[in-house]
């Protein structure tokens, strides 16, 4: 698979320079894109899925939970 490095780093026992396109094995290619250090090449990257809601309200609770504990007793 073919990646383009974002970072330098090391990938399948080489070192790899950032900013360089390198073809890699897909385990080593799928590792560097999770941790961010590359991005794919490919032409069929899938485009993530966008939920569009115009009149969406964020719900936020003011009210702080009660202790479900034993209160501290002063003596």
């Amino acid at each position: 698979m073919q990646v383009k490095i974002t970072r330098t780093t090391v990938a399948a026992k080489q070192f790899v320079q950032a900013g360089q396109v390198y073809d890699l094995p897909d385990a080593d290619a799928r590792l560097l894109i999770q941790i961010g250090k590359a991005v794919a090449l490919d032409a069929e990257q899938p485009q993530p899925d966008v939920l569009e809601t115009k009149d969406a309200v964020a719900v936020v609770s003011t009210d702080t939970p009660k202790r479900k504990g034993r209160s501290r007793v002063a003596k």
